[in-house]
C-alpha cells in the first residue's frame, strides 16, 4: 500500500511540474515578442488610428507610488503591444461576424466597407451650438444679405431608419433652437449612399455638384458657367476603415478642378501662409488623405480655422462656418463669389474678434452655417 501511495505522489508531483512548465512557456511565448517589440521598436505614431502613440512614462522613486504612472504605463503597453492591429482586427471581426453585433464602438460593417453611426441625438450639445450661431449673427451679421443653415447627413442616413430618424432629430433641433432668422437648405434629397467614401466619414467631391447647385440656388446665386474636370489621385483607406480594422476595401480620391480652382488665391490666416485650393502632395505625405482639400486642419503647425479664398470673380462674399466637410465643397462655389471665407468653429468662436474686419456683414455678404450631423452632435461648438 505504501509503495502504491508513493508512486501516486510522485506522479502528481510530475504532473504539477509539467503544468507549471506549460504555463510558463505559454506566458513566455506571449510576452517575449511583445517585450522585444517594445525594447527595439516602440511605435511613435499609430497610422491606423491617425494619432501619436503613448510614450513610455518616466520612472522615478516617487512615480512608482503614483496611480497615474501605472495608468500611463498601461496605455503605453496597449499602444506598443506586438501585432496590436492584427489582434484588434481579430477581436472586432469576432464581434461582428461571430457574435453578430451590429457595430463596434459606433462603426458598422457593410457590404462595401464601414459606416460611422450617429446613434443618438445630444440635444443639450446641439442647443449650445445654436446659441453660438445666434451670438455670432447678432455680433457680426445683422446687415448680412442672407443667413443660411444646412446640416450634412452622414452615410449612415442611407443605411437604416433609426439613423435617419436620429439625423432628422439633430437637424430639426438645431433649426428650431437657432432663433436668428435664417433659411434652411435640406441636402438629403441630392445625396445618396454613393455620395460618400466607403472607408471614410467624408463625402466625395465629385458627387457634390448637385449639392453646390442646391445651395447656390437657395442663396439666389447663379451656378458658375465653367467646365469641371475630375482627376484621380489614387487609392486610400479612410480614417473610419483604419480605426475600425473591419474592412479591406479602399476608396479612390478624386479632385474636381475648374478655371476658378486654378486661379484662386488661398490665404491661411492663422499661419500667414498662402497656396492653392488643392495640396496634392498631401495625398502622398499625409496620413489623412482628405488633407488634399485646403491643406487639412493644420498648416505650418498652426490650425487652419480661418481661410480666405479670393477667386477673381465678380460678386459678393460668402462666409462659411464649417467643419471638415466644407473643404471639398468650397472649391465648387468659387465662380459665384469674389471671396469665400471658411471659419472652423471647433477652434472656438472667441478667436473671431481677431478677424472682426473680415466679418463685417453687408448686403453683398451671405453667411452659411454648414455642419455635419456627426460633428454638431459630438463636438462642443462655443
Amino acid at each position: 500500500m505504501n509503495r502504491i501511495r508513493l508512486k501516486k505522489k510522485k506522479t502528481t508531483s510530475a504532473r504539477s511540474l509539467s503544468d507549471t512548465l506549460t504555463i510558463a512557456v505559454f506566458f513566455l511565448f506571449m510576452l517575449i515578442p511583445g517585450i522585444f517589440y517594445i525594447l527595439l521598436k516602440p511605435p511613435a505614431f499609430l497610422e491606423s488610428e491617425r494619432r501619436s502613440a503613448e510614450a513610455m512614462p518616466e520612472i522615478s522613486l516617487s512615480s512608482i507610488y503614483d496611480k497615474e504612472y501605472y495608468e500611463d504605463f498601461e496605455s503605453f503597453l496597449l499602444d506598443a503591444f506586438f501585432a496590436r492591429d492584427l489582434m484588434i482586427r481579430g477581436k472586432n471581426l469576432f464581434s461582428t461576424d461571430i457574435l453578430m453585433q451590429t457595430d463596434v464602438d459606433g462603426i458598422m460593417k457593410t457590404d462595401d466597407g464601414v459606416v460611422k453611426l450617429l446613434m443618438e441625438c445630444d440635444k443639450a450639445r446641439i442647443s449650445e451650438t445654436a446659441e453660438t450661431f445666434d451670438r455670432i449673427c447678432s455680433e457680426y451679421f445683422q446687415q448680412a444679405g442672407g443667413i443660411y443653415l444646412s446640416v450634412i447627413p452622414g452615410r449612415s442616413f442611407y443605411f437604416s431608419d433609426s439613423e435617419k430618424l436620429c439625423f432628422e432629430e439633430c437637424s430639426n433641433t438645431l433649426d428650431r433652437k437657432m432663433r436668428t432668422p435664417h433659411s434652411t437648405v435640406d441636402l438629403t434629397g441630392v445625396l445618396s449612399q454613393d455620395s460618400y467614401y466607403c472607408t471614410d466619414i467624408h463625402w466625395k467631391q465629385q458627387k457634390l455638384l448637385p449639392v453646390a447647385r442646391l445651395i447656390l440656388d437657395a442663396m439666389g446665386r447663379a451656378f458658375p458657367p465653367t467646365v469641371f474636370s475630375e482627376t484621380e489621385l489614387g487609392e486610400f483607406t479612410g480614417t473610419v476603415g483604419s480605426q475600425s480594422h473591419l474592412c479591406d476595401e479602399t476608396d479612390i480620391l478624386t479632385i474636381v478642378t475648374s478655371e476658378y480652382t486654378k486661379k484662386a488665391e488661398v490665404s491661411y490666416l492663422v499661419s500667414g501662409e498662402s497656396g492653392g485650393v488643392y495640396d496634392t502632395d498631401a495625398f502622398y505625405e499625409s496620413y489623412d488623405k482628405y488633407d488634399v482639400f485646403l491643406r487639412g486642419e493644420t498648416t505650418g503647425g498652426a490650425n487652419n480655422s480661418f481661410i480666405s479664398i479670393k477667386t477673381g470673380s465678380s460678386g459678393g462674399r460668402l462666409i462659411i462656418f464649417r467643419d471638415s466637410f466644407a473643404r471639398s465643397l468650397a472649391p465648387l462655389l468659387l465662380g459665384s463669389y469674389s471671396e469665400i471665407i471658411l471659419i472652423d468653429l471647433r477652434a472656438g468662436s472667441g478667436s473671431l474678434e481677431r478677424y472682426a474686419d473680415l466679418l463685417s456683414g453687408s448686403e453683398d455678404t451671405d453667411v452659411l452655417f454648414l455642419v455635419s450631423a456627426y460633428v454638431v452632435n459630438t463636438t462642443a461648438i462655443k
